[in-house]
């Protein structure tokens, strides 16, 4: 028991209670449409399907050029509970039970998948306990439990693949280099954004085989059947893109009526941490917050495109943003840290962590340059990229705590304190805004 306990997985079971605590408790108190996108379209996309038994074409409804993995997941729990989707208007409060909970339930599972990468690529307890209370109470991850759409779907592939490939690198097994590849195959089903977790994979493979050590066998074990665990997904995604989609990879977004974003250099280049700290909604009103790519990026990564009016709200997310935009700076420094670790061979699995941040934020540039609408720079779009910042900012924690214990050791305590102080505060928001 104490062996298992001093592996991390002690670390790994507490926080997956308390997570599946908050995101039950969350997705138990919030109406189905409160946090959706579109619920409707998403609505419509499952009728089409009921109705015609088959995969619906582009143009049958609005949300129909996106892939239909997620829609054949919630199509198949539906009929396993007996539930129906209505000919029309939105389904009744059952069936809007249902499909919320397979959100929460792919949430969970998310949640899992973080946890467990956070075990196997962090050495220290400590590490891996500041790391994993980031992962649990980071506050967008019960907004996305409790919506109803195909993001969740792509959050539980992204983290299985991360830490399938970090199980690869640490241990060299065959068996989870060819688990990662299926699962970042299958993660293009479930929406376009799943050919970053794709370019993920495969850049870690090269990388892998172009800076293999000296001495050791450049082709990793069971490479070739993880090539081909990958490409048979994704000719299977070809295949539906041209027989169904009619190769649309996307819905008509100038029909939405967003007002386009200005996407000029110093809307990428500057980063206002006193403006997010003092105001950290989305306010689609305010060009400030709506036209900086970065400040609507860390707006929505806590509260979603969602704001309160309530003075108790107001005040504690003020204090939630303040402890993000100091871990912030942890996570600024430990992608640092990874990238060079990563280059020099040092602690295998840092150049997946640094491929997945700088993937998923490339990936949100190029949305936000080509489809400039406030939507687009939501970061629902790169959530998946939550533990690999959370197990950056527990590297530098550590590395912070041993240097203040040498020269002021009544400080040490200090990177400890701000994770606690902003697990705290997520907490509370979690709590007090269904």
């Amino acid at each position: 028991m104490r062996g298992i306990l001093r592996d991390g997985w002690g670390t790994v079971l507490l926080f997956f209670v308390l997570g599946a605590a908050l995101i039950g408790q969350y997705v138990h108190v919030t109406p189905f449409e409160t946090r959706t996108h579109d619920p409707g379209s998403h609505v419509a996309y499952l009728q089409w399907m009921e109705r015609r038994h088959g995969i619906p074409l582009d143009t049958d409804c609005w949300e129909c050029a996106q892939p239909a993995g997620y829609y054949l997941l919630a199509e198949g729990v539906l009929r396993a509970t007996h539930a129906a989707m209505p000919e029309r208007g939105m389904p009744d409060g059952r069936t809007e039970r249902i499909l919320q909970r397979l959100a929460g339930a792919l949430a969970l599972g998310t949640l899992a998948f973080w946890l467990l990468a956070v075990r196997v690529v962090l050495r220290t307890p400590y590490e891996r306990t500041l790391a994993s209370a980031l992962c649990t109470f980071w506050p967008t991850l019960p907004i996305e439990g409790a919506k109803f759409g195909n993001d969740p779907l792509l959050y539980l592939l992204a983290g299985a693949c991360v830490w399938l490939l970090l199980r690869w690198r640490r241990s060299g097994s065959a068996a989870s280099l060819v688990a990662a590849a299926g699962v970042a195959g299958l993660s293009v089903h479930a929406k376009i954004s799943g050919f970053v977790v794709v370019a993920v994979f495969v850049a870690s493979l090269a990388g892998a085989v172009v800076r293999a050590p000296a001495g050791e066998r450049r082709w990793p074990r069971g490479g070739a059947l993880a090539l081909a665990g990958l490409a048979a997904p994704l000719a299977l995604w070809a295949f539906v893109l041209a027989r169904y989609k009619h190769w649309t990879t996307h819905p008509d977004f100038s029909s939405t009526g967003h007002k386009a974003m200005d996407n000029t250099w110093g809307d990428f280049l500057w980063v206002h941490v006193r403006s997010f700290a003092e105001d950290p909604w989305v306010h689609f009103g305010k060009s400030d917050a709506r036209d900086e790519f970065w400040n609507y990026l860390l707006r929505s990564s806590l509260f979603g495109e969602y704001s309160s009016g309530r003075d108790a709200m107001r005040v504690v997310a003020s204090l939630l943003a303040a402890a993000a935009a100091a871990l912030l700076l942890l996570v600024a420094a430990g992608l640092v840290v990874s990238v060079v670790r990563g280059l020099r061979r040092q602690d295998a699995g840092h150049r997946e962590l640094a491929l997945t941040v700088l993937g998923f934020l490339a990936f949100m540039i190029v949305l936000r340059l080509r489809f400039p609408i406030a939507p687009h720079n939501d970061f629902r779009f790169a959530l998946p990229i939550v533990p690999c910042c959370a197990a950056m900012a527990a590297i530098v924690a550590s590395m912070a705590r041993g240097r203040l214990q040498r020269r002021w050791p009544h400080l040490a305590a200090l990177p400890g304190w701000l994770v606690a102080a902003f697990c705290a505060a997520s907490a509370s928001v979690t709590l007090m805004w269904p």
